[in-house]
């Protein structure tokens, strides 16, 4: 169980390695610090061969953001997905200081993975990686069909990086275009919401309504019909 305390501690660790990068696992019920021997430590961490088997063993990994980012690297997604425990991140921000010498500010924190308990699929906060429309998509796969849905490692706003990414791998992760006028259950809308390419995704609950987690926004329901004007008039189905 992780307990408040031991992300108290995580926090202290964090505090005391900024301006680098904080590690550290959870065993035994104890938060357990470790050395970042990262060659860049301000930007990124790295652990020895012996801590890294530690880590793998641990119930729960934790690590500090230094520049603000409040969503996980796609590095930070693939080294959790690896390990296969909760990880913690711990936002830190110099520019939001709280006092005259310029300490930083822890300004967020967050779980993430697919260990973490399954948030409500209304009202999520939106977090990239975390919390966003095809995270979403995942979560209500598993927990309405049993289907688990692989993971997609997304760049943040991909399609302003000349990426095209659904149109890239929606038949890896199990699915197929389809231009039926009445979608069923399960489908996914496909969406340009301020970009040309398709970059957002709702899923049809029926009724004329989907859930779907726009950016900026809490997830939500919402009627399909509100959303023609960016729905690209395809869907997604899965085929496995």
């Amino acid at each position: 169980m992780i307990t408040k305390e031991i992300e108290l501690e995580a926090i202290r660790h964090a505090f005391d390695d900024f301006p680098n990068e904080s590690v550290g696992v959870v065993q035994g019920g104890n938060y357990v610090r470790l050395p970042n021997v990262a060659r860049e430590p301000d930007n990124e961490f790295e652990l020895g061969p012996v801590d890294a088997l530690a880590a793998v063993q641990s119930t729960a990994l934790v690590h500090s953001h230094t520049n603000g980012q409040r969503h996980p690297s796609v590095e930070d997604v693939r080294c959790q997905e690896q390990m296969q425990v909760p990880w913690l991140v711990l936002v830190m921000d110099r520019s939001k200081a709280h006092d005259k010498i310029g300490q930083p500010a822890l300004v967020d924190l967050f779980w993430f993975g697919d260990q973490v308990p399954i948030a409500p699929y209304e009202g999520r906060k939106h977090r990239w990686h975390v919390h966003d429309c095809y995270a979403l998509a995942r979560d209500w796969y598993k927990q309405e069909l049993g289907i688990v849905l692989p993971q997609v490692h997304r760049e943040f706003a991909f399609w302003n990086q000349g990426q095209n990414l659904i149109a890239e791998v929606y038949e890896r992760v199990g699915f197929r275009y389809v231009d039926d006028v009445q979608p069923q259950v399960g489908d996914l809308l496909v969406m340009n919401v301020g970009a040309i390419v398709p970059n957002h995704l709702g899923v049809y609950i029926g009724d004329g309504m989907m859930l779907h987690h726009p950016a900026d926004h809490l997830s939500r329901k919402a009627l399909v019909h509100r959303w023609k004007n960016h729905h690209t008039g395809r869907y997604l189905r899965y085929v496995g």
